[in-house]
């Protein structure tokens, strides 16, 4: 759905007031939910979940080369397209792979970019697919 707005909007089909009244929303949800939505991730994580994953001096291998080649291949591929670096390597790499909408809004919300969550959505979608492809060959290839 997002892409398909996305092409609406290219195209010009839809009217300035349209295009008016989601900014509009998009401003509303960013100023004033983006706390509340933070809170009820906060609540709903438990630490110790994260706590058995860095058991394991391999899973944090994994995690630490997954982090940083998402965030250098974006680095790399945005520059060609003149993206900002910070904001690239945001929504494109590490909203790609973090643990989906939640830590969309975790990510987002440590860096108080919170108005990029549309393009980070995308990127968990797309992106996150992608990743568990190519993190299964290599979990079933090396451990």
């Amino acid at each position: 759905m997002v892409v398909f707005i996305a092409l609406l909007n290219v195209s010009n089909i839809l009217p300035h007031n349209v295009k008016a009244g989601a900014i509009g929303m998009q401003r509303f949800f960013v100023s004033y939910m983006s706390y509340p939505l933070m809170i009820t991730v906060g609540i709903g994580t438990t630490l110790e979940d994260y706590a058995k994953v860095f058991v394991n001096p391999a899973n944090l291998l994994v995690i630490v080369v997954t982090v940083f080649g998402a965030m250098l291949g974006t680095l790399l591929v945005g520059s060609l397209f003149h993206y900002y670096p910070v904001e690239g390597m945001l929504t494109a790499g590490l909203c790609m792979a973090n643990g989906g909408g939640s830590g969309d809004v975790q990510c987002l919300g440590a860096a108080n970019r919170m108005e990029m969550m549309s393009y980070a959505q995308i990127s968990s979608r797309i992106g996150g697919a992608i990743m568990l492809v190519i993190a299964s060959y290599f979990f079933g290839k090396f451990l």
